[in-house]
């Protein structure tokens, strides 16, 4: 039995992604994962440093779930709000949020949790309020994977790592997929356009599952590749998606590294195919979901911001992580 809690936003809560990354973990590994606990903690617009504010609320469920209750994790899924990590590093958000992630990633320790970072995706056509440093898709995509792989990095030391769910990623493989074929990631009905709900910030439900399913193969090795088409979507997008995530997730030139052995090296190729702006929405997301153990899982209404490679099978070998920095002290 495992157990999981989720803190995020409405990127989170949207199309519940907690249930759906159980539903794909209990497929991808059902003795394991079965009987285990999933629980989210998740406002609207949410970020690190909100999130560790209500840790030291007296009462609160962050409180009871990661400070003073007795609430054992193994996973704890770190899911920054939706610009912040792309910002700069001199940024004043930014160097909040790294020092937010630190704390964080110590409470998690503290109930003997792993923590994973949750790479969100780059905004459909990039960021308006923000043009300078997003101007595209692409361009803010690799601006989040940059600042997610600083977590990881800040957290990080030999004898605990953190790691990365390359969910970004992901959506990128997927835009870069619809190029190669020699399509519009920008047309309507593209494959890119459809993992996005109508705001081009937030995920459809097809995009949930496609995160649902990096999270799955991030934290157990396991290929998603073939599970049972999920209810709602098409079996053909449901291949897509579960596609797009394993052809990510074991990618080893993105340079990830998992909590599980990487394959022996055969010999053999078994590969696949100066900024200007950095505000944050301005009371852009209305949700307030109040999402905590009870929540009823309710859509979102506002924008999900804040307010200021085929797949193989592991095998049994030893895991070596290159970290580039060290865990600050603590205090």
């Amino acid at each position: 039995m495992l157990n999981l809690l989720f803190l995020g936003n409405s990127y989170t809560f949207q199309n519940d992604l907690d249930e759906r990354t159980r539903e794909a973990l209990t497929q991808l590994a059902a003795d394991t994962w079965t009987e285990g606990e999933t629980r989210r903690l998740a406002e609207g617009g949410y970020t690190f440093v909100n999130h560790l504010a209500r840790t030291e609320e007296a009462g609160s469920a962050w409180q009871l779930a990661l400070a003073d209750g007795t609430a054992a994790w193994d996973w704890v899924v770190l899911q920054e709000q939706s610009q912040i990590p792309g910002f700069p590093t001199t940024q004043g958000e930014y160097r909040a949020s790294v020092d937010a992630a630190v704390a964080l990633d110590d409470l998690a320790e503290a109930r003997g949790a792993q923590v994973i970072f949750l790479n969100t995706w780059g905004r459909r056509d990039g960021d308006a309020q923000n043009p300078d440093r997003f101007p595209d898709f692409p361009t803010m995509e690799g601006h989040l994977e940059e600042g997610y792989r600083a977590y990881r990095d800040a957290t990080s030391t030999e004898a605990r790592p953190t790691y990365v769910a390359p969910a970004g990623p992901a959506f990128a493989r997927v835009y870069n997929n619809v190029l190669a074929a020699g399509g519009d990631p920008a047309a309507p009905d593209s494959d890119f356009t459809r993992l996005y709900s109508a705001d081009g910030s937030h995920p459809s439900p097809l995009g949930t599952w496609l995160v649902a399913y990096v999270l799955a193969a991030s934290l157990t090795g396991e290929s998603p590749v073939g599970l049972p088409t999920p209810s709602g979507l098409a079996e053909a997008d449901a291949l897509m998606v579960q596609t797009a995530a394993a052809d990510t997730v074991f990618d080893e030139a993105l340079g990830y590294t998992y909590p599980w052995p990487k394959p022996v090296d055969t010999g053999t190729d078994t590969g696949t195919g100066g900024d200007t702006g950095t505000g944050t929405d301005s009371g852009a997301d209305t949700a307030a979901s109040g999402d905590t153990a009870a929540d009823t899982g309710a859509a979102p209404t506002g924008c999900g911001c804040s307010s200021a490679a085929g797949a193989w099978a592991p095998a049994a070998t030893t895991l070596a992580f290159a970290l580039s920095r060290r865990r600050r002290p603590r205090a």
